[in-house]
């Protein structure tokens, strides 16, 4: 399974270090930390790299779809 930050910063086509600089991160390394699955994702870590992403020029919104018997729920957060 590929990581969702992987994801994003392929999608953006930045290197770790810049990456870990637009999206909020402490260092490249947390980014690979992340990238490799040493370190979880949670949902509050994608919020934040979310809003940072926003506020360094690029469009990105977080969406969750919830499944509750047999419905889906869409939230935009």
């Amino acid at each position: 399974m590929l990581s969702i930050v992987k994801k994003l910063r392929e999608e953006l086509n930045l290197s770790q270090s810049k990456f870990a600089k637009v999206a909020g991160f402490n260092s490249f390394q947390q980014v690979s930390n992340l990238e490799n699955m040493r370190q979880n994702v949670g949902l509050g870590l994608i919020n934040k790299m979310v809003n940072n992403l926003n506020q360094n020029g690029h469009e990105a919104q977080l969406i969750v779809k919830v499944r509750i018997n047999g419905k889906s729920i869409r939230l935009k957060i």
